[in-house]
């Protein structure tokens, strides 16, 4: 899996209002946190300038188009539009990790382009920031209000655009740099962290639920960030904790993972999927090895053998481009007929177009094999 850009908030649409980066005329006003000064325009990286200005009393920043985009402290503009509905298609779209964050990293730039390609579906991530303590800390974003309130409006966008919406929370250190991918958590911080992610889930689960957001895994991968003991023992908590609020599929991507690395196929450890919906597979090896097979075929009996009905590939196809364009799409082929993902939905890896080698899915054979799924 790709990681999220990390040097950005989280206070983004997916439509293109963006306000991702910290607004600079030298100094480090963060969008969605504090709104310095009013009438004072800053220039925001890669996006153009942000205003702050005074709208209904309320210190809010400004896009260059107009439109007002966040308030002071983030709790404005948050509202779920109305007549948001749970839609019951069968997904078939993009895996962009990064899409909530800046969404012109990925190959498709907004949701709307999305869907006028004839997808209906894609999988995003969002980060959960945090510090050296081991705590959840979402000060870089202004406050968590703040990282909701961003969160919130790159969802309006994909729901308004019609698309049927995966959300998967990722853990990362709070203070990385941008391009940095998300690796394992310190081992001191990981059971504190597992207990800060228990406490955020009820205030994600009532946003996503507000927002009628279709399927959601509290931390995909959860093994590659906390281990797989942690992940045996507190998932079964995230999911409780959301399906108290949430009524949406909740769902688990488990990691893949090649002998050697922590990850339940690796190690011969059945996964616990109490409590859950669906599983969503990971499948990015385009040669389709043995291993990839028979961890992947563990991790569907195991889900089967828990009365879990849904199994989908929810992040097919790998980084870097195939040697092989035509094995490789041979291979992909064989993963969705082997567990049956065209009854249950497939979203395709695409990278972020800057990585030098990486498959992306606009305009290439993925697009092409996805929508050929779709019918």
């Amino acid at each position: 899996m790709i990681g999220l850009t990390a040097g950005l908030t989280l206070a983004v649409s997916l439509a293109g209002t963006s306000l991702t980066y910290a607004a600079t005329p030298r100094a480090t006003p963060q969008p969605g946190g504090s709104c310095p000064k009013v009438g004072k325009t800053y220039t925001v990286a890669g996006r153009g300038t942000l205003t702050c200005k005074k709208v209904k009393g309320k210190l809010r920043w400004t896009t260059p188009n107009g439109s007002t985009s966040g308030s002071q402290g983030g709790s404005a503009s948050c509202t779920a539009p109305a007549g948001l509905v749970r839609r019951s298609a069968i997904p078939f779209g993009t895996r962009a990790p990064g899409f909530l964050i800046s969404p012109e990293d990925h190959s498709y730039g907004s949701a709307a382009a999305i869907k006028a390609k004839g997808f209906n579906a894609v999988n995003v991530s969002v980060l959960m920031p945090y510090n050296t303590q081991g705590e959840l800390d979402f000060s870089r974003y202004g406050g968590k209000a703040a990282w909701l309130c961003g969160l919130a409006r790159g969802l309006a966008s994909a729901k308004k655009a019609g698309l049927v919406v995966l959300v998967e929370g990722e853990l990362q250190e709070a203070n990385a740099q941008r391009g940095v991918e998300p690796g394992p958590v310190p081992t001191a911080l990981r059971a504190k962290l597992a207990d800060q992610v228990t406490s955020l889930m009820p205030d994600l689960a009532s946003l996503l639920e507000q927002y009628k957001v279709e399927y959601f895994a509290p931390l995909g991968e959860s093994e590659k960030w906390l281990g797989v003991d942690l992940t045996q023992a507190n998932y079964p908590k995230w999911v409780a904790a959301t399906k108290q609020i949430y009524r949406g599929k909740v769902f688990a991507q488990l990691f893949t993972g090649v002998p050697g690395q922590e990850a339940f196929g690796p190690l011969g450890i059945t996964p616990n999927l109490t409590g859950l919906d669906a599983l969503g597979i990971v499948f990015g090896d385009w040669q389709c090895s043995a291993n990839s097979f028979a961890y992947t075929d563990a991790y569907v009996s195991a889900a089967r053998s828990q009365g879990i009905g849904t199994i989908l590939l929810s992040e097919l196809g790998g980084v870097p481009k195939p040697a092989d364009a035509v094995a490789a799409q041979s291979c992909m082929q064989s993963v969705v007929d082997r567990y049956g993902a065209r009854a249950t939905g497939v979203l395709f890896m695409d990278n972020p177009r800057d990585m030098p080698g990486a498959q992306v899915v606009e305009g290439q054979w993925p697009q092409t094999f996805v929508l050929g799924l779709k019918g």
